[in-house]
């Protein structure tokens, strides 16, 4: 119900579907002929569920974004709360037990996907415009780091003899180093 939430929330907002992967279940739009082919899933990264939807225009595309990402956790909290709900005021009978997983379930993914997916959607978005998001300036930032003490190294050993050779060769094996001695 997540992913089928990350669909709605992309037709509201004019986007196409691409994509719908739900456990074993795999609905995929096919460009050359436009339409929808229902196939096994055989990626198991895919098997918890992806909706993939795409935008046909980018106007407001931040804000539109932003509905689709989120329309996933809002239909899992919502569904999750009906079925507590349901649990709570009708009167119990067998598929209460059912219902009630359900429930906890879905109220679990929407509250985990929500903060989760806000923060890869605000990064996602930042890169998609143009800019870079700060966890990407951190990782530049580590990177040029690295670069610039490896580029320190090196011009600390380019007047030593050992350039170029490997440790066995600057040192010699231990039968050499006591031949030698």
């Amino acid at each position: 119900m997540h992913e089928l939430g990350h669909l709605i929330g992309g037709f509201s907002q004019g986007f196409r579907s691409i994509l719908l992967v739900v456990g074993p279940l795999r609905l995929e739009r096919e460009q050359q002929r436009d339409s929808l082919r229902l196939s096994l899933n055989r990626d198991l990264e895919l098997a918890g569920g992806v909706a993939a939807c795409m935008p046909t225009t980018d106007h407001d595309l931040v804000r539109r974004m932003s509905v689709m990402v989120g329309a996933g956790p809002a239909t899992s909290l919502l569904l999750g709360a009906l079925a507590i709900i349901a649990v709570v005021t009708l009167p119990l009978s067998w598929w209460s037990i059912a219902v009630t997983l359900f429930g906890v379930s879905s109220l679990i993914i929407g509250l985990v996907t929500a903060s989760t997916e806000s923060h890869h959607t605000s990064a996602s978005h930042a890169d998609r415009c143009g800019r870079k998001s700060r966890r990407e300036r951190r990782r530049e930032r580590r990177r040029e780091r690295r670069r610039e003490r490896r580029r320190e190294r090196r011009r600390e050993t380019v007047g030593n003899d050992t350039v170029g050779t490997t440790p066995s060769r600057r040192h010699g094996t231990a039968a050499q180093r006591t031949h030698e001695s």
